[in-house]
């Protein structure tokens, strides 16, 4: 995201809805919420595996969607966003893998 401050663009066209994007102050406020988004869900992802979690654990506990929402790549999405965030924060020596379990180190 650091790099998408920097490009020098009149235009910006984005996923989840937010459409055509005009303005840099306002794509770069955006980004800015958009990184709070994922700041605030690891954050809740590493409280919760403050004792030891499997990913099974971790998909049922919903760190993207809201608990009792019903789609059907809710489970796929879920595993692969608490994955890449464990993967970073595993490479960053905050999260420790054993076995079949995450914990924060």
């Amino acid at each position: 995201m650091e790099k998408l401050r920097h490009i020098d663009a009149q235009y910006w066209l984005t996923f989840h809805h937010k459409g055509l994007i005009e303005n840099r102050e306002t794509f770069l406020q955006m980004l800015d919420g958009f990184e709070q988004v994922i700041a605030n869900r690891e954050q809740r992802l590493l409280d919760f595996i403050s004792s030891p979690k499997t990913m099974a654990q971790i998909v049922d506990y919903r760190i993207v969607y809201r608990p009792n929402t019903g789609d059907t790549m809710v489970a796929a999405i879920e595993q692969r966003s608490a994955q890449m965030h464990l993967d970073r924060l595993i490479a960053a020596g905050v999260v420790t893998q054993q076995g079949s379990y995450y914990c924060t180190s």
